[in-house]
């Protein structure tokens, strides 16, 4: 069976190559729907194949001849490794205390975040309008969504602003953007030590505000007003790891995908460049069923006795 450090190993390598794959071929695609749903899949995916792999039947024999070599083979590497068990045992002591630490600070960070939230919801104004329930607080000078809520300053924020802001969360709050930040965060919490899960986690984000900036732009709001708007936001800061806020990754790319037309459906054949790498995987953690036979040569059955020459 495997060890906790070698599913964590294998799943960080099957993020790499699931990762590679959206970075070559699929982060300048205008399908944001699909990116969406590849990503989330593939932190999934990466967990998945290592905790439930392909297994193959291996048959050995074991005949008393095979059975007496094997023994001595785990003699010989029983004494072997008696002599390294105590070096062995402290490095993963070491490992184990080192993962533990990361992990316990990664998820502190989060849990600080959301209880500073919380606290903010409870020392401000909650109203509703258009279907959303707003949050008008003094805090956060960055308009950001958290859940179905969504937060603004209103002394910052000026009321000609405030429908282009409730668009853009309200694309966030209708499509449960949220899940596939908890997804990342949950991720982030297990694999702190990998830095593809960061990358996917930065890259969740930008797909989510092509997702928006689209959904916005949709409604019939004007190409130039909302890109003021959003320059407008560059000097928030960002709240948590759960929130979803306007001026995340805004820069030319996202520039870019709000002007360029939507490319043609037949280029979304380079989601099958994943399929390679997913047999590559399948394979690499396929795992063997080994089964027993006995030489039918030295079963262990009585054959008939023979009479000797002298008896005829």
């Amino acid at each position: 069976m495997k060890t906790i450090f070698i599913l964590l190993l294998e799943s960080s390598a099957a993020m790499a190559l699931f990762y590679a794959v959206y970075w070559f071929f699929l982060r300048k695609e205008t399908f944001f729907r699909l990116n969406r749903y590849y990503l989330v899949g593939a932190l999934f995916l990466s967990v998945l194949l290592p905790l439930f792999p392909v297994t193959y039947t291996v048959w050995r024999d074991t005949s008393g001849l095979a059975n007496e070599n094997l023994s001595l083979l785990g003699l010989a590497s029983s004494q072997m490794s008696l002599s390294s068990q105590v070096s062995h045992e402290k490095l993963f002591y070491f490992l184990t205390t080192l993962y533990l630490a990361g992990a316990f600070f990664v998820l502190l960070r989060l849990i600080l975040q959301t209880i500073s939230i919380t606290r903010t919801i409870k020392d401000s104004e909650v109203i509703r309008n258009e279907n959303l329930t707003l949050v008008k607080n003094n805090r956060y000078d960055l308009p950001f969504s958290f859940f179905h809520l969504v937060f603004y300053n209103p002394g910052i924020h000026l009321q000609e602003d405030l429908p282009g802001i409730l668009a853009h969360e309200k694309v966030h709050i209708r499509e449960q953007h949220w899940f596939d930040l908890v997804i990342a965060e949950l991720w982030s919490v297990f694999f702190w030590f990998n830095p593809f899960v960061w990358l996917y986690e930065r890259a969740i984000r930008q797909n989510h505000e092509f997702l928006a900036d689209a959904g916005v732009l949709a409604q019939g709001h004007p190409v130039g007003r909302y890109q003021a708007l959003l320059i407008n936001q560059l000097m928030g800061v960002p709240v948590a790891g759960i929130t979803s806020h306007m001026s995340f990754a805004f820069n030319t790319t996202r520039f870019t995908m709000m002007t360029i037309k939507q490319k043609q459906k037949r280029r979304a054949f380079r989601l099958a460049f994943a399929l390679p790498v997913l047999a590559l995987l399948l394979w690499a953690f396929a795992e063997p069923d080994l089964k027993s036979r006995t030489d039918p040569g030295n079963s262990g059955t009585m054959s008939p006795s023979v009479p000797a020459a002298s008896e005829i």
